[in-house]
């Protein structure tokens, strides 16, 4: 999870970046995706250090959802130009959410089944 969560951070970074400059806007508004990606970036990198990581890992989790509510809110409160960007940053949280929660049941899954042969060796 550690990789997959810079790679979110850094997705999330380049989708503001991309936009801000393909728009040529003097706007600030192209660049939101970016805020929540530097936050998962910074998450994903302190994760690397394995007592953190469940941790990090959580945070980063946690921002990517507080991302897709905010911009589920924004989509369907007002359509302007920034909406594709709102929509990629969903997609790429949403993505992570998915990756995310799959890893922590395969998780709970790895740590029954040692636990169970265990108790299948102590016998």
């Amino acid at each position: 999870m550690p990789f997959l969560t810079v790679l979110v951070g850094l997705l999330l970074i380049a989708i503001g970046i991309a936009f801000k400059v393909g728009t040529g806007t003097e706007s600030w508004t192209p660049l939101i995706p970016a805020i929540p990606g530097l936050l998962i970036l910074l998450c994903g990198i302190a994760s690397m250090k394995p007592t953190l990581r469940m941790h990090m890992v959580h945070a980063a989790l946690a921002l990517a959802l507080l991302t897709v509510l905010a911009v589920a809110y924004r989509i369907f409160s007002s359509i302007e130009p920034a909406v594709a960007a709102q929509v990629l940053s969903t997609l790429v949280c949403v993505a992570f959410l998915a990756a995310g929660v799959k890893s922590f049941v395969d998780a709970r899954a790895r740590r029954k089944e040692m636990a169970n042969s265990e108790v299948a060796n102590s016998k």
